[in-house]
């Protein structure tokens, strides 16, 4: 009992420092922000007019505690992450990811996604419309559009099978193909206890449980950053792409690190900036369901044929991957942290990056208007999600 409980207070402190650290990073930000705003908005802070100056220093101290508010919005949300993580693998064999790891893991995502549906609701004053998910409106909302899922299935396969198409290419480049290992399913212990189906049961699970960790994660890093800084222009573009960047890249400090701090500091820089373009998918697509997709098969692509098929990834390999490869070199294994501090990594944001650029082009310049009878049923839906929301349940009480 000592011993569980004294694991879970180093995990949950090293929670609290990386929170405190982001608190006071993403105070600064906004803060700078807000007086080049007020600045270039007031034409200075300093008038000859005493009562126009009393009403910019007025105008500006609200706005500072605008952001002390938001950025605690955040942290809190970021620190009950941290604190589920922390539980989870206190009393769980985190490394193992075994199904009933995995099944844990999925209950802790559900905890996660019902936390921030309240945050978001309660105590920031947001709707379900304003954290990204869809309207409850059965003619365009939670039914599943064809047309719509084959455009978000686009251009998530292209971004992730570009990035990880990378991943074997420098493989072949370094030599880590002639020492690839072919996992053998027939002698794994699921498949020794349940024969095929125990197999196929395994993958599924792994289905359902990346999912939901990507509606969770996209939830709280995309939906809820964009809902408290994002929206009415906020913060300024940049701004919130660093902070949604940041925190997801402290929603996995307590991933097993590295003490090389060249790795550790790749690790910083590569996550970063994949949150960073997640957030900016985001903004382009205005689809927070693209995202889940997004999320969920990039986990997938990585678990099969990229992150735990580098043997210095934390995971076991083997048992989750169908093949792993052995590679000395820390720069393209990314060491104890795995593909997250590899350079690899930096290609791969690349690509996706060039992706979003060119969908943002092709949304920009291709996107025609409605015509006369799409806009009718557009603003017949419009009146049908506006008259529910101001039903009561998911009203948006946001006064900004």
């Amino acid at each position: 009992m000592v011993t569980t409980y004294n694991n879970f207070w180093k995990l949950w402190s090293r929670a609290l420092i990386v929170s405190a650290i982001m608190y006071g990073s993403f105070l600064v930000l906004c803060f700078l922000d807000t007086l080049i705003k007020n600045y270039r908005k007031r034409g200075g802070y300093w008038s000859i007019n005493s009562v126009e100056k009393k009403q910019k220093v007025r105008t500006l101290a609200q706005s500072l505690l605008d952001d002390v508010r938001l950025c605690s919005l955040s942290i809190t949300s970021l620190l009950f992450c941290l604190t589920m993580g922390a539980l989870r693998r206190t009393f769980t064999n985190a490394a193992a990811f075994d199904i009933p790891q995995m099944w844990w893991h999925s209950l802790a995502s559900v905890i996660d996604i019902t936390f921030i549906i309240l945050f978001n609701k309660f105590v920031a004053r947001r709707s379900l419309k304003d954290l990204g998910y869809p309207a409850f409106n059965t003619r365009s909302g939670w039914i599943p559009n064809p047309k719509k899922n084959l455009m978000r299935l686009a251009y998530v396969l292209c971004i992730c099978a570009g990035t990880h198409f990378i991943t074997p290419l420098f493989y072949k480049i370094f030599g880590c193909f002639q020492k690839i290992q072919v996992f053998d399913y027939s002698k794994s212990s699921v498949y020794q206890k349940n024969g095929s189906a125990g197999v196929f049961y395994f993958f599924f699970v792994q289905l359902v449980c990346f999912y939901i960790n990507g509606v969770d994660e996209e939830s709280h890093w995309r939906g809820f950053t964009k809902s408290i800084y994002g929206e009415e222009d906020r913060k300024s573009p940049i701004v919130v792409y660093i902070i949604s960047g940041s925190v997801y890249a402290g929603v996995h400090a307590l991933n097993n690190g590295s003490n090389d701090i060249g790795v550790y500091l790749l690790v910083l820089f590569n996550i970063i900036s994949e949150g960073a373009l997640w957030y900016g998918l985001y903004s382009t697509t205005h689809d927070l369901v693209g995202n889940w997709y997004q999320h969920d098969i990039d986990d997938l692509f990585s678990i099969w044929f990229g992150a735990t098929s580098l043997a210095g990834y934390a995971l076991p390999a083997g048992q989750i991957a169908p093949f792993y490869i052995k590679c000395k070199n820390k720069w393209i294994s990314g060491g104890a942290f795995g593909p997250g501090g590899s350079i690899i990594y930096i290609f791969q944001n690349l690509w996706t990056l060039s992706v979003i650029l060119v969908l943002r082009y092709i949304i920009k310049h291709y996107n025609t208007p409605l015509s006369p009878q799409e806009n009718k049923k557009f603003e017949t839906d419009q009146v049908f999600e506006e008259d529910f929301m101001s039903s009561g349940t998911f009203e948006s009480t946001s006064t900004d």
